[in-house]
């Protein structure tokens, strides 16, 4: 089903920060920001889950890591908004 990791690696950690950062901007959430507050203790609280089937493929099958880069429909509307922003300046 899924495998729960208490040891999260340095790039979980800033993907974790980043998310309650921009949860933290984009809400004004006290909660977030009693976690940055308090980072170091807070980051002992988060587990990472990650379910078998998805881990399997990411090691075992060699499949690309969709957490590195948006899937390539997202890609392709970032690239087309970013290119009608240009054309806007």
């Amino acid at each position: 089903m899924v495998n729960l990791d208490a040891d999260l690696s340095d790039r979980d950690e800033r993907i974790l920060r980043r998310l309650v950062e921009n949860h933290a901007a984009y809400t004004d959430s006290d909660r977030a920001a009693e976690l940055l507050a308090n980072w170091d203790e807070a980051l002992t609280r988060f587990v990472k889950v990650m379910p078998e089937a998805y881990e399997r493929a990411v090691t075992e099958e060699g499949r690309e890591d969709v957490r590195n880069s948006p899937p390539p429909k997202a890609r392709v509307r970032e690239e087309s908004n970013q290119a009608v922003k240009g054309r806007a300046d």
